[in-house]
Order: C-alpha cells, then sequence, then structure tokens
C-alpha cells in the first residue's frame, strides 16, 4: 500500500517547464562567494566560443548571451524552471531532493541532489547495486557549495554556490545538441554561479576557482584548484551509453532517509515509490541493498569485516565509474565496485579483479613514490599501488583521476586498514597467492 508523504505531495504537481523563474526573492546578494560567473575557458565541439560568463557571449539571433554553451541550451540555470529559490536552493514542485549515502569526494564541498521527471514516466527499479534506469525527460541536477567564509569583510552567512550540473536524459529526436542515441541519450550541462549568487552562467569548457571557507572550529581552509568540469570532462565518467549515464541513483545509494531543509522523508526509495516515479515495487527496506558511510562505520567498528564493508561502500562511487565490469576501464580487469568487492566466499579469480597481488596494466603517470607496486598486497598497504593512488594529488598519477584536488584524509587510513585485515579475512591468500609478498599479521 502506498503511504505518499507530505514533502512528496511536491512530485505529483506538474513540473515547471523550460523558461520558468528559478528565483523568486532574489536571495542574499551581499556575499562574496568566491565566484564569478565564467572564466576564459575552451569550449567544445557543440559551442559557439563565448568568453567569459560577465561578458556578450556572442550575437545568437540578436540576443545576447551571457555564456559559451550551444544557443540551444539556457544560458541561465534559472531558465530550466529547476529552483523556486536558486540562492537558497529551494526547488520547484515536482523537483524532488535527494541525497546519497556514500558520495563521491569532491574537495569537501557540499553537494545538494534534486531530480525531475518532466515527461513523466518511472525510473526503474533494481534491488541490487545495478544503476537505476531513468526514463528521457529526466534531469539530474547537483549543486556543489562550500560554507560560507565568516573572516570575509563582511562576514559570509549563507553558503557558497560554486556550480550546478545536470544530466539530461533527452529523447533521440532531440537532435538539438547532436543526440546520438539510437532511442535516447544524455547531455551534460555545467552552470557557474555569478557574484551574487542569484543565478548561474552557463558554461561549457571548465574553469578553476579558488575557494576559502570556514571549517569547524573557526578554522580557514582554503581549496586552490577546484575545478568546475568542461563537457568533455564529464563524459570520461558519465559515458553516453543510456544505461550507464547516471552514477549515484542506485537502491545502495538511497536507501535511507532524508531530511531537506525541514522536509523529512524516512525513506528515499518509499518515498518515490509511493509518487509513482519508480517501479517496480521495492521489497521492505531492511531486504534491500544497502551501502554504508564509511567514516561513519569505522567510528562505530573496528573489525576487519567493517573495515572491508566501509572499503567497498567508498571504492564504488569513487572509483567505480571506470573499475566495474560496466565501467570505462573494464578491459584492464580491476573491478572496484560494490558487488564485485563481496566479502562471501570470493575465488581466487574475484581476488585478482580487486587488484591482489596484480601487475597493475595501466599506473598512470605515477612518480617514485608509486613505482614498483602492485595493485594490492594483502597485509602491506605501503607495497600497494591503490592506497598511494588515492593519497596522491598528482595529476594522472591520483585516483580518481578528475574531481578531486586535494586528498580525503579520512579514508586513507581506511582504506589502508582494509589492505592490512585481508590476511586475517582470508588466510588462504597466501596459499593462493605464494609469490606475493603477502604480509600476514603476527
Amino acid at each position: 500500500m502506498k503511504h505518499t508523504s507530505l514533502w512528496f505531495l511536491l512530485l505529483l504537481s506538474t513540473a515547471v517547464g523550460c523558461g520558468g523563474n528559478g528565483n523568486k526573492d532574489g536571495g542574499d546578494s551581499d556575499e562574496d562567494a568566491g565566484t564569478d560567473a565564467g572564466a576564459d575557458a575552451g569550449t567544445d565541439g557543440g559551442d559557439d566560443g563565448g568568453t567569459d560568463g560577465g561578458s556578450d557571449g556572442g550575437d545568437d539571433g540578436g540576443v545576447v548571451r551571457l555564456g559559451n554553451c550551444h544557443s540551444s541550451i539556457p544560458d541561465k540555470l534559472s531558465e530550466w524552471g529547476l529552483f523556486e529559490d536558486i540562492r537558497k536552493q529551494v526547488p520547484e514542485d515536482g523537483v524532488a531532493p535527494y541525497t546519497l549515502i556514500s558520495p563521491l569526494f569532491t574537495d569537501y564541498a557540499l553537494k545538494y541532489r534534486f531530480v525531475t521527471l518532466r515527461d513523466g514516466g518511472e525510473i526503474e527499479y533494481f534491488n541490487d547495486t545495478t544503476r537505476w534506469l531513468s526514463p528521457p525527460g529526466t534531469i539530474y541536477v547537483k549543486t556543489f557549495a562550500y560554507p560560507p567564509n565568516e573572516a570575509a569583510v563582511p562576514p559570509q552567512t549563507q553558503d557558497q554556490l560554486i556550480e550546478t550540473r545536470l544530466l539530461v536524459h533527452r529523447k533521440a529526436e532531440d537532435d538539438r545538441v547532436g543526440c546520438l542515441g539510437e532511442d535516447s541519450c544524455w547531455t551534460a550541462h555545467t552552470y557557474v554561479y555569478t557574484e551574487d549568487q542569484t543565478d548561474a552562467i552557463c558554461e561549457a569548457g571548465g574553469v578553476n576557482k579558488s575557494i576559502t571557507f570556514t571549517a569547524p572550529g573557526d578554522q580557514q581552509v582554503t581549496i586552490d584548484n577546484y575545478r568546475v568540469p568542461a563537457n568533455a570532462e564529464c563524459a570520461q565518467c558519465h559515458s553516453p551509453k543510456p544505461e550507464t549515464r547516471t552514477l549515484g541513483p542506485s537502491t545502495g545509494q538511497l536507501n535511507r532517509g532524508n531530511d531537506y531543509q525541514g522536509d523529512i522523508v524516512d525513506n528515499q526509495i518509499d518515498a518515490l515509490y509511493d509518487a509513482d516515479w519508480l517501479a517496480p515495487e521495492p521489497p521492505p527496506s531492511g531486504l534491500r541493498t544497502t551501502f554504508d558511510n564509511p567514516i561513519a562505520l569505522i567510528e562505530e567498528c573496528q573489525t576487519p569485516e567493517c573495515y572491508h564493508e566501509a572499503a567497498r561502500s567508498w571504492l564504488d562511487p569513487n572509483c567505480a565509474h571506470c573499475h566495474a565490469a560496466d565501467g570505462e576501464l573494464d578491459d584492464q580487469g580491476l573491478f572496484l565496485d560494490y558487488a564485485a568487492l563481496d566479502p562471501d566466499n570470493p575465488t581466487e579469480a574475484d581476488f585478482q579483479s580487486w587488484g591482489i597481488c596484480v601487475t597493475p596494466s595501466s599506473a598512470g603517470n605515477v612518480t617514485e613514490d608509486c613505482e614498483d607496486k602492485l595493485d594490492v598486497v594483502p597485509g602491506d598497504p605501503d607495497n600497494s599501488l591503490l592506497p598511494c593512488r588515492i593519497a596522491s594529488v598528482v595529476p594522472g598519477e591520483m585516483m580518481p583521476t578528475l574531481g578531486r584536488s586535494v586528498v580525503e584524509v579520512d579514508i586513507v587510513p581506511i582504506i589502508r586498514k582494509w589492505i592490512e585485515n585481508l590476511p586475517i579475512m582470508y588466510p588462504e591468500l597466501p596459499t593462493l597467492f605464494p609469490n606475493c609478498p603477502i604480509v600476514v599479521p603476527e
């Protein structure tokens, strides 16, 4: 039986079409968010070569465009009609906020996620780790932000909005942006926020940002090279195949509650199903595949089994867009998705797919610190390539290769401890790999 929550009654409203005003009250305009609406940046082949987000992006039939995206793409984020209030990130009716259990790390940025089904239909649900299939007309929205800089003059009081990324599922006949899918395709669009934070301008070529914010304990933190990706960079992780384009939406990631700006949902999957956005009917929440938040898990539990669960919950969102059987680097045979790292009764072939005692087929442009290492040496993280690349910020060596410029310091010791514990969880490893320098704890 379906029980529709008050929060999800919004989803039953007709979604607002492109062209609406996404910012009704203007928001705060006195904060220096550390952003501009774009910088001198190259564009991809589908764009018409505007310059910066605060200047003319070209004359398109007498209409002055601010950004540098293709003329068929809305120039401003507000033109998509996704937000009632952009500055406060309040979504329009028919646009649902959601959150993830173990999100991709992006230089400690805050993230606000939303989804809307503009053309109706239902998202196809899978109870395992398979990514959900979303119908044409789906728009996934993700805003990246940082806490205010309380040391700024004047002090900031609201989050600094940096960029909003859209993943838009288009029908094949929608060829405005070169949709080449047999039935449909996904297109990516990035919007960089204006200085007054009341709107964002389409940016196709990518741009780097320096952002300072106040962390807990009144610590001032600066991210020197935050990267707003170019369209071509988005495609490196989000392949153009309709079935693999989205990464976050899956049962393992969404099987949790959400409290977005005081609107509380007990379980996001149940709420989507109750709103007729999801099919078929999911099993009870306790029977669903569910990731763990790795840092929260290790704060409560330090057994080898918990470290393994924490590792697979982190490796999936951060590495499996490439390193999985359906990933971009499937030919390498290194599979770091949640399903592949199932701890129950792994075979020798499974261990090898985890990188155990495997000479890397591609290690990027590694420095001396990461040279001459096997992917994973059980019991010996110092001689394992995987934690070395996770702890690196050297371009071509660091892993993931995109989306960050600093190290997620709380994760590195978790991955290292997982590797240390592998011989404890699987005492058969030295027998299976007699020529591998496995270190067995005493």
